[in-house]
């Protein structure tokens, strides 16, 4: 598979019990070769045998894109009573050197474009992101974004939050999310323990 879809990759282990968002050692990028790809298998399936009960399904292999910037965006929900359902939303650069100056923002979606421009240009390395916040730029975050929080919306009683980290905006202004991690709530939890009793 990974020779098909051509190298480099990023080999993932694939496990309901084991998040790649706890375990970062659980996903290897850059892997250039098939040999490669066997050793990572291995490694990978030999850590998930050493964690008590893990189940492992297997692994997930995914085109590597070639990341001009990579994002980090925590959605939350606004609860106001009697309010239109708005969405908390934090940005900002995923990788170390972001990370360690603070480089975030925020806004609250849903947002008009020009919202969404000025949020990004508050950021201390837009320059990464394109001339500006360009256009193209920010139609593509801001389709990821709007899905999102439409998902949040929609399911406000049982979503607390969505995590995404990182979502990598390609050469070609295109954004791929990497990894995402949904908070479910107490009145999810008790939802599926009614269904189940």
């Amino acid at each position: 598979e990974a020779s098909r879809i051509g190298f480099p990759v990023r080999v993932a282990l694939a496990s309901p019990d084991l998040r790649v968002w706890d375990n970062p050692d659980l996903s290897i990028s850059s892997v250039n070769n098939a040999a490669q790809v066997r050793e990572v298998f291995r490694q990978l399936t030999k850590r998930a045998s050493q964690s008590d009960g893990a189940r492992m399904l297997g692994v997930t292999v995914s085109a590597m894109t070639p990341a001009r910037a990579r994002l980090h965006c925590a959605l939350r929900p606004v609860r106001v009573e009697g309010a239109e359902a708005t969405v908390h939303c934090r940005i900002g650069f995923s990788d170390q050197h972001g990370r360690a100056c603070g480089d975030t923002t925020e806004c609250l979606l849903p947002c008009t474009e020009q919202q969404l421009s000025n949020t990004l240009r508050r950021l201390q390395g837009s320059q990464l992101l394109g001339n500006n916040a360009d256009t193209s730029v920010v139609d593509a975050l801001g389709d990821v974004l709007l899905r999102m929080a439409s998902l949040i919306g929609e399911w406000h009683e049982h979503i607390d939050g969505i995590d995404v980290d990182p979502v990598v905006l390609s050469m070609d202004d295109r954004f791929e999310v990497v990894e995402a991690c949904v908070h479910v709530s107490d009145a999810f939890e008790r939802s599926l323990a009614a269904s189940v009793g």
